[in-house]
């Protein structure tokens, strides 16, 4: 049912009992008009006497003759949206006042709100302005962070579920019939849950759903507003439920040429059909629209972080004043001993090397002393070392040159992609920063700038980041490939040992349960983290997956694991009966002392695991 809290041009007349000539009624609110009819039933625009304000009252109409099933899920949808609305309290989602149930027909009486639809501004002005949209993009995606802080997922936005108030132009989210929460856990009869061109593919695929899939929905809400065309519409259905799971759509770009990148950006990243891809959640959809509402011209920020030719000098005379500095006050920190052995390596030098080099520089010097004049030598040499120390300043101003083209090279592409960056480590933490977040897209979008660098170190990092973005996304096999090509990378093994305590620290997530078979090759033979001490600490854990994942990464490294603690701990505190039956054995079969107590205590017990662990002691270590 199209959800319709507004004055239509073209409304009803109210009903009207004929046989009373009353108004009608629903609890204490009087039916002044008809705003809108669906197959669920009518909106009425209402008049609250006590409070002397206007309300839009939704009921369902049982009147119609409907199939007992689809009534009984009509109902039960009502109640849904009751239940919702009541537990949410914000300015863009449109608020509930009473509930209640007049002659068996329940109704819900909700704030009424003048203006129009999103779709209709949309159907009257096609391409709304950018700050416009930025407006109301805003307000939908706070109304969806607070829904979904409260675990309610919409499932059914649209434009026709937006609501723009004439007089403060505060967008509305409305028409929560079919949200999932954890209230409710119905479905249309077994079918996909939503409206024919704004589901998410999880949603046409049946699946179950969560927030990211009301950010594709708002995706596409963001598009129509940006283009005024629908990304997916198609002549049936079934075709167009095939564009959204492809995501087959027209680039924003190719239908507008006015729109800032950053909101191009937000549709591409909410328009993506694996759900692991997309915005993560709708803070980070707050976020991402505030940051686009506060950009700067690209060309302000790329003025302010181009670096002259002159800037550079001064930044190399200042780096070589730096430099010998610190090795003065490095000499003048030497013990004595280190100073005396310099001044005789110097004494030696004085008495023996420099003769020798001053002999030898005269047997050169006497021929050509006899062939030239003292004049000419002396401008030939002035000539010379002039040569040289020109080559030399050529040689460092082209790598500084270089140096500085490539980090503006990075920045730029930085700033197109809308990340204000000023410097090569600001791009480096802000990428590492990333990751830390697990903000794998953002992360990825850095990284392929410092892979593409000249500089080593950058290039080096670059590809670490990439690595470990696709780490972050849960992308062993890929993940494993890129530290594959970093490790063979000169420097690249140290560099990604240099990251085990992010890497333990994204171990900690999946340690509790059992780890993929990917995800434990690629910690052992790319990650090298059967040589961390916190991998072989987790072997002593009494939690089951965290000792033996820890041990399947030991072995998997070709690292020795001792498996004597760790069948005592599933000895001792495993709640299956056939791991501590598995258990018993395999210290049987260990034959090591430390198991005799464990066993003891184990055989005092009842069940098999008892029955076992008195059999390994007699038979094993001959304890009756």
């Amino acid at each position: 049912m199209r959800n319709i809290y507004f004055e239509r041009m073209a409304s009803d007349d109210v009903s009207l009992n004929s046989d009373a000539g009353e108004t009608l009624t629903y609890g204490r609110y009087k039916v002044v008009q008809t705003l809108g009819e669906g197959a669920m039933g009518r909106v009425y625009l209402s008049e609250d006497p006590i409070l002397r304000r206007e309300v839009a009252v939704k009921v369902i109409s049982t009147d119609r003759g409907l199939d007992p099933m689809v009534l009984s899920e009509y109902l039960e949808r009502f109640s849904v949206e009751a239940q919702a609305c009541a537990r949410l309290n914000h300015p863009s989602i449109v608020s509930i006042y009473d509930a209640g149930e007049q002659d068996g027909v329940p109704w819900i009486a909700f704030e009424y709100v003048r203006g129009e639809h999103l779709d209709q501004l949309i159907a009257r002005q096609k391409q709304l302005p950018v700050d416009r949209i930025l407006k109301i993009a805003a307000d939908i995606a706070a109304a969806m962070a607070h829904a979904h802080h409260l675990k309610i997922v919409h499932r059914d936005i649209k434009p026709a579920n937006i609501l723009i108030d004439a007089k403060s132009q505060i967008a509305k989210l409305a028409d929560f019939g079919v949200v999932k929460s954890p209230f409710t856990a119905i479905t249309q009869s077994g079918t996909a849950v939503g409206s024919p061109g704004y589901m998410s593919p999880e949603q046409i695929d049946n699946l179950d759903v969560d927030p990211r899939s009301d950010i594709f929905s708002f995706g596409i809400v963001l598009y129509e507003m940006i283009t005024g065309v629908h990304p997916f519409l198609k002549d049936t259905v079934q075709a167009t439920f095939f564009a959204t799971v492809s995501c087959n759509y027209t680039p924003i770009k190719s239908l507008r040429e006015d729109v800032p990148p950053k909101l191009a950006r937000i549709v591409e990243k909410s328009l993506v059909a694996d759900r692991k891809l997309r915005i993560i959640d709708a803070g980070e959809l707050c976020a991402m629209i505030a940051d686009c509402m506060d950009d700067v011209p690209r060309r302000t920020a790329m003025a302010g972080v181009m670096e002259t030719r002159r800037g550079l000098a001064k930044r190399a005379k200042f780096i070589y004043a730096a430099a010998r500095r610190q090795v003065r006050a490095i000499l003048k920190k030497l013990p004595p001993l280190y100073r005396r052995t310099s001044t005789n390596i110097s004494g030696y030098g004085k008495e023996k090397v420099l003769p020798s080099v001053k002999d030898a520089a005269g047997k050169i010097y006497a021929p050509i002393e006899k062939r030239f004049t003292k004049k000419q030598m002396a401008v030939t040499m002035t000539a010379v070392t002039s040569i040289i120390a020109a080559a030399v300043l050529f040689m460092l101003f082209t790598t500084m040159n270089s140096n500085a083209k490539d980090k503006n090279i990075m920045i730029a592409a930085a700033l197109e992609k809308g990340y204000v960056i000023k410097n090569g480590k600001q791009l480096l933490d802000t990428c590492r920063a990333y990751i830390n977040m697990c903000d794998y897209w953002h992360a990825g979008e850095l990284a392929d700038i410092l892979a593409n660098s000249k500089s080593k170190n950058f290039a080096l990092h670059g590809r670490l980041f990439k690595a470990m973005s696709e780490l972050c996304a849960d992308r062993f096999n890929d993940a494993s490939e890129r530290f594959l090509d970093v490790k063979n990378l000169d420097g690249g093994e140290k560099a990604i040992r240099a990251e085990h305590p992010f890497f333990i620290r994204y171990l900690e997530a999946w340690i509790e349960r059992e780890l993929p078979v990917a995800l434990v090759d690629l910690c052992a033979e790319r990650l090298f983290l059967h040589n961390n001490h916190q991998v072989r600490v987790w072997t002593r854990d009494k939690h089951y997956w965290i000792r033996w994942n820890a041990v399947y990464i030991l072995q998997k490294g070709g690292e020795k694991a001792d498996l004597v603690p760790v069948y005592i701990l599933d000895l001792d505190h495993s709640a299956s009966a056939r791991t501590k039956i598995r258990a018993a054995e395999r210290l049987g079969e260990l034959g090591d002392k430390r198991a005799i107590s464990a066993l003891i205590t184990a055989r005092d017990g009842k069940g098999p695991a008892a029955t076992t662990a008195r059999r390994v002691l007699r038979e094993k270590f001959n304890v009756w």
